[in-house]
């Protein structure tokens, strides 16, 4: 995995509390999930860390320029930390604790999934 300036990282980097989203530029439900991340990280302070598993870096590079995010984007442009993950749909998400443990994955985004995402988000900064 590497920032978009050719940067490694591993998954080791990706302590939390943190919202990690496997997502493409190609995936439909990644365009309502990815918005509502970026809400939620004002709202809340979570940091969002979206790993990009398109093959090439010029749609994600397209992509930035037409969506104002704060957060970090990373590659995984051969699938590889998405296998380590076990990612069977797009978009999945996971939230990690301070500790770098997963305390909760999502798989696929749908808008009422938006208020238990955001429990959850808030249940991890108070500890639980």
């Amino acid at each position: 995995m590497r920032t978009l300036e050719g940067a490694p990282v591993s998954l080791s980097d990706l302590r939390g509390p943190a919202l990690v989203d496997l997502w493409a530029t190609w995936c439909v439900p990644c365009a309502r999930s990815l918005p509502f991340y970026q809400q939620l990280a004002a709202r809340t302070g979570i940091r969002v860390v979206a790993i990009s598993i398109d093959a090439d870096d010029a749609p994600v590079r397209k992509w930035l320029l037409e969506h104002a995010t704060s957060f970090q984007i990373l590659r995984d442009p051969n699938g590889v930390v998405a296998e380590q993950l076990g990612m069977r749909v797009m978009p999945t998400s996971f939230l990690i604790d301070s500790r770098g443990v997963v305390r909760a994955r999502h798989e696929g985004f749908r808008d009422e999934d938006e208020p238990a995402i955001e429990a959850e988000v808030r249940g991890l900064f108070a500890g639980g």
